[in-house]
């Protein structure tokens, strides 16, 4: 028994690990209740059909400035405003907001540490029995969560681009008066 709660335990340990979004700027990830206040676009990751006119670039990575028509802006990682046609568009992927699962493999963790210390304390195995049912609760729900791509638009199996258009910064376009070579990334740290 103590064998397959180690093996429980290190399931954790390699989740939080594995539940980290490191190529997304930390100002990019944003909770399902900041989306709405916040005023800049999403982050995309944009894949490029191969062309011979655009050898060197096959991805784009950025902020969703705004999609017209037959055209995507990104403020790209570079810091420069790219547009891309729909027709140059292999795949997509936007995020729409963080997703849960390391959170909740903190909180599995934090509900099962009262076992641990039990057993500690006591050198009583019992202990480490008590916390299984919470734990193997939090680890299905942090699994879930993991694999779930809810908090992703997904072109082209799942959405259109033009679904991406309302995580923009600009929803309805680039307004006339914007300077385009103004625009600027949230601050925090540059991304990379």
């Amino acid at each position: 028994m103590l064998k397959k709660i180690n093996k429980l335990v290190f399931l954790m340990v390699l989740m939080l690990v594995c539940c980290q979004a490191p190529d997304i700027p930390k100002q990019y990830r944003l909770g399902v209740s900041q989306i709405e206040s916040s005023p800049y676009g999403s982050w995309i990751d944009i894949t490029l059909h191969y062309s011979d006119t655009i050898k060197d670039l096959q991805r784009i990575k950025g902020e969703l400035i705004a999609i017209h028509s037959d055209t995507i802006f990104i403020l790209s990682i570079f810091g420069n405003l790219t547009g891309v046609v729909f027709s140059q568009v292999k795949s997509a992927e936007l995020l729409k907001y963080k997703n849960m699962a390391g959170t909740l493999a903190w909180i599995t963790l934090g509900f099962y540490l009262p076992s641990i210390l039990g057993l500690m304390v006591t050198g009583i195995p019992g202990f480490l029995i008590l916390g299984v049912p919470g734990l193997i609760i939090g680890v299905i729900f942090t699994i879930i969560e993991a694999a779930s791509s809810k908090n992703m638009l997904l072109y082209p199996t799942k959405n259109e681009l033009t679904d991406f258009k309302i995580y923009a910064r600009f929803p309805q376009g680039i307004p006339p008066i914007v300077d385009r070579d103004d625009l600027y990334f949230v601050k925090g740290d540059v991304p990379q």
